[in-house]
């Protein structure tokens, strides 16, 4: 389905989690213009910036989703971000309805089964084979090891340390992966607190963000939706029907779209939903999705705030918490050596959560010269937050951000402290090509 909105190129001024601000006061004068800058300066300026992210999907893999993307009248996709969480969130969703043998809620109750202690099953028709022969499968999909627990946290998943190359891109010859391993128990579901009966059809929504300061991250998780949905019904669908499908803008939290959203899949019938990206988002409408019984999957919500979130039985995601990202993360600056940090974040939920479990992580392996500086991504200058780093004199900075961080990375390489000079870090939200190009173009 071709995406109903158009997507700006210039960075979108609004907050996801619809905080009040960050610590940072806006600077009389706005950064350099990009005319005023020496474009040698900037020409692989990102090189060697490191960071975290969901394990990068397979080139073949990607190449198929480009093709079909592209097919349905979209633009080629500039990142990859939680494009296979969201495919994978439909796959796990499809085979749970075909061992319940009902698009109901019923289905919540074999996600997680479906997701452990059984033959390793990669794609839906292979799970699906195993299935019809009475073997319990254990879905490994796109995204790698899907193992969620009894609150559908996944706490078994693969990682990837992705690093810029001279071309501003991510270098794919230096990407390394690894397997992590949560630290919560096999806890039991909440059961259900609304019986919701299917129809026989398995009907798919999504709430992703088609507007807003994610509008950017959105095409890559539409899509994995879509070609899942494309390729189970090429299969013959579920339930012996194709699956249907409705698609959402989620917004951010600067916007009522969310709400509306949910209003509109409510009078659709959904069955499930996909989405939404934002933690605070789905915080915002997760009590009324679970009053009408629907089964929600997140591709990307990574906020501790969710786990063992009440949700009675109905939500899953496909993301592992902040808690593993930051783990490896840590690890990965310790092993470079850093010894004193300086961590900019983005002041609203997400932020928030990823700045607070890498400080302590880093405090758990002796690092204790460590400084947090929120940030407004509204403000019309970064020039306070990048002289409060150069002032910190820290061996190693880590921007945790969305499209604002090409500005304060800029405005960092204006002040010789970008990653050519000192060791830089990102992590999922920002470490992928839509930041190199974001970078190229940004004032």
């Amino acid at each position: 389905m071709k995406l109903r909105q158009v997507f700006a190129s210039f960075l979108v001024a609004t907050l996801i989690a619809g905080c009040s601000g960050g610590n940072e006061s806006e600077s009389d004068s706005a950064e350099p213009s990009l005319e005023e800058d020496d474009p040698a300066k900037f020409a692989g300026a990102l090189e060697g910036m490191r960071g975290t992210r969901p394990v990068a999907v397979a080139d073949a893999w990607r190449n198929s989703l480009d093709s079909f993307w592209v097919g349905q009248g979209n633009e080629p996709l500039k990142g990859y971000q939680y494009a296979a969480e969201a495919y994978d969130s439909v796959v796990i969703t499809a085979l749970a309805a075909i061992v319940a043998q009902t698009d109901g809620n019923a289905l919540a109750d074999e996600i997680v089964g479906l997701t452990r202690d059984g033959t390793v099953c990669r794609s839906f028709e292979e799970c699906r084979e195993l299935l019809r022969t009475g073997t319990d499968i254990d879905y490994d999909g796109k995204s790698g090891k899907f193992t969620m627990n009894g609150r559908g946290e996944v706490v078994e998943t693969n990682y990837s340390i992705v690093e810029f190359g001279s071309d501003n891109r991510i270098d794919t010859s230096k990407t390394k992966y690894e397997e992590l391993n949560g630290s919560w128990n096999y806890v039991p579901y909440d059961e259900p607190r609304t019986t919701r009966l299917g129809d026989g059809i398995l009907k798919i929504g999504t709430i992703l963000p088609l507007t807003g300061q994610l509008a950017t991250y959105g095409p890559p998780q539409f899509a994995g939706v879509e070609f899942a949905i494309d390729e189970i019904n090429r299969l013959g669908g579920v339930l012996g029907k194709p699956i249907e499908y409705v698609q959402g803008d989620s917004g951010d939290t600067s916007s009522n779209k969310a709400v509306k959203t949910v209003e509109t899949m409510l009078a659709e019938n959904v069955d499930v939903l996909i989405g939404p990206s934002s933690t605070t988002v789905t915080i915002n409408v997760i009590e009324t999705v679970m009053a009408a019984g629907i089964v929600q999957i997140s591709p990307a919500n990574t906020n501790m705030q969710l786990v063992n979130f009440s949700d009675g039985g109905l939500y899953f995601r496909a993301a592992p918490a902040d808690d593993q990202q930051t783990y490896l993360l840590a690890d990965l600056m310790v092993r470079d050596g850093v010894r004193k940090v300086f961590i900019a974040a983005v002041d609203d939920l997400y932020g928030n959560s990823i700045a607070n479990q890498l400080q302590k992580q880093l405090v758990v392996w002796g690092l204790a010269d460590i400084t947090v500086e929120l940030y407004n991504p509204a403000t019309s200058s970064f020039d306070t937050l990048v002289e409060n780093m150069a002032l910190s004199e820290s061996d190693a900075i880590v921007v945790i951000g969305f499209d604002e961080s090409a500005r304060i990375l800029r405005q960092m390489v204006r002040k010789d402290i970008g990653p050519k000079n000192k060791s830089v870090y990102g992590v999922d939200a920002n470490m992928g090509d839509a930041l190199g190009e974001n970078f190229d173009v940004s004032a």
